[in-house]
């Protein structure tokens, strides 16, 4: 893994956690890459209802708190029901 501006790295994942310690007879699962704080969800529509009908500013705050509880950090709210 490699963190932005410095040096390529190793890690681990020990019970769902990364961690720097190194496991004996891991195996390799990915070899390269970058290390994201949470997910993005780059396509959402924050604010439209089941309908597709704008809903109230509560309800759209709900919305969003049940995509970040899911892991998402970085929303992309595309706008409109349509596209």
């Amino acid at each position: 893994m490699r963190l932005p501006d410095e040096d390529a790295i190793e890690l681990w994942i020990v019970d769902g956690k990364i961690s720097p310690e190194p496991v004996t007879g891991a195996d390799t699962v990915f070899d390269g890459g970058w290390i994201l704080a949470g997910l993005v969800d780059a396509h959402c529509h924050v604010g439209l209802g089941s309908r597709g009908d704008a809903i109230e500013l509560d309800e759209a705050a709900v919305q969003a708190r049940t995509e970040r509880e899911a892991g998402a950090l970085l929303l992309r709210d595309c706008g409109s029901p349509t596209d």
